[in-house]
Order: structure tokens, then sequence, then C-alpha cells
């Protein structure tokens, strides 16, 4: 009979042996990673819906680089630290940040896609009032890749505060269905949004306050929302991805940061909406963090 100190090395033994699955270039379903995963639909989303009207872009003009961000009240944003203040990419693909990242950096930000031209018509500057402890190279540190920033020009009412997902204590996101729903760019730079619906989240997580899921993060699609279906249809916000791991067979490893650990960012920012927020501490559980250099397999920052 095992004592409950061998249960709970088994139990991280398995944690650690999926995170290193989730590195490694060898996943497919059979793997057991993620379990009853159905086809994933995919579908256009209308720029003037609820859902649509809150994507956008943060661009940085002189070096190209991009990502995505979404509306999360009428003078708020949220992405990904590294989208925010990124500023370009290396030939190995590392993500290299401004060197003025930090709170009061100004980016500027893109929304509202014109349903005729498929192209954004907005257009602002956004501050930073809240980050992260963001780091590359580890999974704790890309569960602080997160930054929220304040509009320039709030927007009217009708952009409420979303809807968050609040996970209850120890609920860590496994197993279940979600969606990703980001912006796609034809070569002519026309876009559209869509929605993949059906994602299904992995039985283990890959560190605490990340989930991983099956749905495709194309470039530039970091700092999409991933939301979550309530009981009574409406969609709440479950996690924003910040990163894209792709299996040997192709088969696409999404990572987010999950509404745990989200839900609560955004809450205090938008608490402090008055004036420059601390730097986020984010309160995670204790554990050895696991370098991404450790990995064997294609991690694709996104």
């Amino acid at each position: 009979m095992k004592t409950q100190t061998q249960h709970n090395i088994g139990r991280i033994q398995l944690s650690l042996a999926v995170v290193a699955i989730l590195l490694s270039a060898n996943v497919v379903y059979a793997n057991g990673l993620f379990e009853n995963a159905g086809p994933v639909k995919v579908t256009t989303v209308d720029p003037k819906s609820e859902i649509g009207k809150r994507v956008g872009r943060i661009t940085h003009p002189e070096t190209g680089f991009y990502g995505e961000a979404f509306i999360v009240d009428e003078c708020h944003i949220a992405t990904n630290f590294h989208v925010a203040m990124g500023k370009s990419k290396d030939a190995s693909g590392a993500i290299e940040l401004d060197e003025k990242a930090g709170i009061g950096y100004v980016a500027n930000f893109a929304f509202a896609i014109d349903g005729v031209s498929k192209r954004f018509s907005r257009f602002d500057k956004a501050t930073v009032v809240r980050i992260g402890n963001y780091n590359p190279g580890t999974y704790r540190g890309k569960v602080g890749d997160l930054s929220v920033l304040r509009l320039s020009n709030c927007l009217d009412k009708s952009y409420a505060k979303m809807n968050l997902n609040r996970p209850a204590a120890g609920d860590k996101g496994l197993n279940t269905d979600l969606m990703v729903v980001k912006t796609v760019a034809s070569a002519d730079g026309k876009i559209e949004i869509v929605a993949e619906d059906g994602c299904r989240t992995s039985t283990v997580p890959p560190f605490p306050g990340l989930i991983a899921h099956n749905c495709k993060v194309d470039h530039g699609n970091s700092g999409t929302m991933v939301l979550a279906k309530s009981a009574d249809g409406s969609l709440n916000l479950a996690g924003i991805n910040v990163e894209q791991n792709e299996a040997k067979d192709g088969t696409p490893i999404g990572v987010a940061v999950y509404a745990s650990v989200v839900s609560s960012f955004i809450d205090a920012a938008l608490g402090a909406s008055t004036e420059v927020a601390p730097m986020a501490e984010l309160r995670i559980p204790q554990s050895e963090d696991l370098s991404l250099a450790q990995g064997k397999g294609k991690t694709i920052v996104r």
C-alpha cells in the first residue's frame, strides 16, 4: 500500500512528465494529453458582435512587430507583456523587448475592423498600467506574460467590463472545452476575426497558472482571448494565449495563462484605473522552475 508521500511523489512525477511531453517533439493524441478531443469548429466572427468588437492589435510600426490585444472595458485593454512591449524577434525567434518596457510604456492600439474594407478603422495610444513578472525562459515567467493598458481616449459604455471566468479554488481548467478568438490576415492585408470552438485543454497543466489546449495560435496571435461558455451560454474570459508549441506530427499545443491568474490580475488593474499600478505580484504555488531550454520540441512564441 502506498503512503501519502508516495502518492504525492507520483503526482509530481506525472506533472513533470507531462511538461516534458509538452516540450518534446513526440506529442500525439494517443498519449492522452487531450482526452475526448473532438473536431475543432472554425467560424467567422462578426466584428460588430460583443466579442468581435473587442478584438484589436498592438502594433510597433518602426519594426513591424505586432500581436493581439482585446478591450476589457471602456478604458482598458489586455494582452501579453511581450506583445505590449516587444520590439522585434532575433534570428532564433526570441522576443527582444523595448528598452523602455515597464509601467508607463505607450503602445499603439488598432481596433474596430470595418466589415467592408476588412481593416482596422480606429486607432489610439495605450499606456501600460500593470504588468506581470515576465520571464520568457521559464514557465513560471510565462505565467507573468500579462499586461493591462489604459486607452488615451475611453470608449462608450457599450464596452462594459467583459465577463471574467472565476474558477473555484483548485480548478486548473483541465480537460474542458474552450474557444480561441483570433485575427487572420490575407495576403492583401485584409483581416477577419475567426473563432476556433471546441478546443480541448490538457489533462495535466504545463505549470500552475497555465493551461494547454489543442487550438492553433498563428503568427501574431499572442495575446488572443481564450473563452469559456457558462451555463447560460454567455462567454467568459478564461485565459490569454502566450505561445504555441507544435508536436512532431503537427498537432498544435497552445499555452495560455489561465483565468485563475488572469481574472485577479485584470481586477487589480481596473481597480487602480486612476493611477499607475505597481508591479503585479503573481501568487502561484511554489515549485521548481522548468526551463524551456530543457525541452526537445519546437516552441514558437507567437
